[in-house]
């Protein structure tokens, strides 16, 4: 009886390891998979198409901000980088960009905060 009960315990033990080592290895597999799904979906935001605007130094409550147009779709964008030679109304440029998760001044109306890249003053 006594050498049946060890059984009975050590056929539990191994039971409750396999579940526990289960677990932790399901555990390990999904914030590597989610890690590779959110790297995926931060290099699809940062490819843009090049876009055209004119920089427009008064209205929407910024101090300045981008009229753009992509995808034949109008856009006002508030850029946290633009360089101050830039800052003159009127002045047309190209570039690419990244949504920015920072703050827009306050009042400031703009669509979108962005980060501009490959920025190119079109004559």
């Amino acid at each position: 009886m006594q050498l049946r009960n060890i059984s009975n315990k050590n056929t539990f033990l191994a039971l409750v390891l396999l579940v526990f080592s289960a677990c932790s290895i399901s555990k390990n597999t999904n914030p590597s998979s989610t890690a590779t799904e959110e790297t995926k979906q931060i290099e699809i935001a940062e490819i843009k198409n090049v876009i055209e605007a004119k920089v427009r130094m008064s209205g929407l409550g910024c101090p300045f901000y981008l009229e753009a147009y992509e995808n034949g779709i109008g856009a006002r964008l508030y850029p946290i980088n633009l360089d101050p030679s830039l800052q003159r109304d009127g002045v047309k440029i190209e570039f690419t960009y990244v949504v920015s998760k920072a703050q827009s001044p306050e009042n400031c109306r703009a669509e979108k905060v962005v980060v501009l890249n490959d920025v190119k003053q079109v004559f």
